[in-house]
């Protein structure tokens, strides 16, 4: 399993959105056995749109290892290497310890992490909305019992 990423924004939001969702107000649960399918699609919308930029950040990222192999490999624009003040000759031996190394690909790499980690976590989300009518029949058969029923 991954390592959860620094707490973004984003991730962030969805976290602290589920934490007020996955609450069963025991008093309502008809109401809680009404609201599962209006969750279930806040969360796979949620899911989609998270799958389509992990999407966007995999295709940059294999934009971005073409680009820095050209810069490595000593084809890139003059311009590319003036800006990033790189004067060294890298061997085509070491071009894929530049690159492994590189702090554009790293960045890219984490971002697609993040996004992953972000994706694992919807999936855990909607696993449990799937459940939550097997949550809320159990609590129903509970309070009965309860109630000598």
């Amino acid at each position: 399993m991954t390592q959860p990423p620094d707490k973004s924004d984003l991730f962030l939001l969805i976290e602290n959105m589920w934490k007020a969702d996955s609450k069963l107000d025991i008093d309502n649960l008809h109401h809680e056995s009404i609201k599962i399918p209006q969750l279930h699609g806040k969360y796979y919308e949620i899911q989609t749109k998270i799958y389509k930029l992990k999407k966007k950040a995999k295709l940059e990222l294999d934009e971005l290892i073409l680009k820095r192999f050209l810069f490595y490999t000593g084809k890139a624009d003059p311009e590319d290497y003036a800006r990033e003040n790189f004067g060294t000759k890298v061997l085509k031996s070491d071009v894929d310890i530049y690159l492994n190394a590189d702090k554009y690909l790293i960045a890219q790499r984490a971002k697609l992490e993040d996004l992953e980690y972000l994706l694992d976590y919807l999936k855990d989300i909607l696993k449990q909305i799937h459940n939550r009518s097997f949550y809320v029949g159990n609590a129903i058969e509970y309070m009965k019992f309860i109630a000598g029923q």
